[in-house]
């Protein structure tokens, strides 16, 4: 194939997703000519964690001390589901629950095994994408409407426009993070911090702080809290559950308290001085260059209309990449739905009708909110990201994860939802296809 006749696409982000959309995509060359725009001088998106970045808790996602993981971070799942395919994780690695310079090494060895870096453009941040004609709508065989992209070079601050034939978001969902209004606090003048600017936790030792929320990070935070600080008490909604044993003296769960300037006032009546409080309330989506003309709702934690959590439905040639959330880092989800596109954008499969994929969108959204789910809960998987997975591979050709995989990610979850303050300790190897083995080390 004539190198004109190859197809164009481009990749925003060089994170987890976005180096495995040019992994499948690169040695495609006569049929693909990729390139990736990454705003950071670096691949590994969420997983750098900068020399010193602990001295700049808000820097700007243009600074090479942007950062949004704590020093210590450890995977919530096991080693066995959270690697990319055809390439393990390090050698050595013997934790289940691996620390976050383990996946940043990961990351850094699939991109050269891959010769990736090739591919990317650094410090090019993408001001807009649109389509390059509006009035044209994509049929469902293939992609036909091009995409103009205007990109910013960090050393000249000129933009430049690129066209492109199909383009896929790669940016992440742990970009910008979500601040609520925290009736509870409204009084409070103390120092508040969003769980993303939290690092390590020698800066609050012998202090009280108070977490917002009952999600991963909060946990994780008061996993390590509960060892250096006075008291670590924890607001959570009721429905949350009590999740710490009253052998932890120092952490406090309550759904209900009252502020002063200086602490809060706890359900008895106790008041206490507060020295910090970290909402670990979660990120929004992050999407300033998606222009009004890709014709897209975009909210909190939702993007619409996307067949199957990926494809635009009006312009199927844009395509976003892991906004998927309750899945493992780096296993099962995002590198299905590029296996996927890859088969459309081929020719091997044929989308349904804008109108199919527009009701597709509809049923899975109007289920989620049968069930009772959040609307910035749009795009979480849990128990539902293996018939997708399933769904996929059988519809594009490509071999599904092995039946083990879903039995791993399922007791791990057990663990992390009954213990979650002791999950890590527990072992949990991949004996083969079917089988695994779990226990308490």
């Amino acid at each position: 194939m004539e190198a004109l006749q190859r197809k164009r696409v481009a990749v925003i982000g060089a994170g987890v997703a976005g180096l495995c959309t040019l992994r499948h995509f690169s040695p495609d060359a006569d049929a693909y000519s990729v390139v990736a725009f990454e705003q950071q001088g670096r691949i590994g998106g969420t997983w750098n964690y900068p020399t010193g970045c602990e001295e700049h808790p808000d820097a700007p996602d243009s600074s090479p001390m942007y950062c949004r993981v704590y020093r210590d971070l450890r995977t919530n799942t096991p080693r066995a589901i959270n690697h990319l395919r055809d390439l393990d994780l390090p050698d050595g690695t013997d934790n289940t629950y691996v620390h976050r310079s383990v996946v940043a090494e990961h990351i850094q060895n699939y991109a050269s095994h891959f010769r990736l870096l090739q591919y990317i453009k650094f410090n090019h941040r993408v001001i807009s994408v649109s389509p390059a004609d509006p009035g044209t709508a994509c049929p469902p065989s293939g992609p036909s409407v091009k995409w103009k992209l205007l990109v910013e070079c960090a050393d000249t601050k000129s933009p430049e426009e690129y066209i492109f034939d199909a383009v896929f978001i790669c940016n992440g969902h742990h970009n910008k993070p979500f601040i609520p209004e925290v009736p509870e606090l409204k009084a409070f003048r103390g120092p508040v911090i969003h769980s993303s600017a939290y690092r390590t936790p020698d800066t609050y030792r012998n202090q009280t702080v108070l977490i917002v929320g009952a999600g991963a990070s909060a946990n994780d935070i008061v996993c390590e809290l509960m060892h250096v600080a006075n008291k670590v008490i924890i607001l959570k909604k009721a429905s949350a559950g009590k999740k710490y044993p009253d052998s932890f003296t120092t952490v406090q769960e309550v759904s209900d308290l009252t502020a002063t300037p200086t602490g809060v006032v706890l359900p008895d009546g106790t008041p206490t001085t507060v020295d910090c409080v970290i909402l670990c309330t979660g990120f929004q989506l992050d999407l300033p260059f998606i222009t009004a003309e890709c014709r897209l709702d975009i909210y909190r934690g939702r993007v619409a209309p996307l067949y199957r959590h990926m494809i635009n439905c009006k312009y199927p040639s844009m395509i976003f990449i892991g906004l998927l959330t309750h899945i493992p880092f780096l296993g099962a989800g995002p590198e299905d739905q590029i296996l996927f596109c890859k088969a459309f954008l081929d020719g091997r499969v044929r989308l349904p009708s804008e109108e199919d994929m527009t009701a597709d969108c509809e049923r899975d959204w109007q289920g989620r909110l049968r069930e009772g789910l959040p609307a910035h809960k749009a795009h979480m998987m849990r128990t539902k990201l293996w018939p997708y997975c399933r769904q996929l591979a059988e519809e594009a050709g490509f071999p599904p994860h092995d039946p083990v995989i879903e039995r791993i990610h399922a007791a791990s979850n057990r663990n992390v939802v009954g213990v979650p303050y002791d999950f890590r300790n527990y072992r949990i190897d991949k004996v083969d296809a079917e089988t695994f083995t779990c226990e308490r080390i």
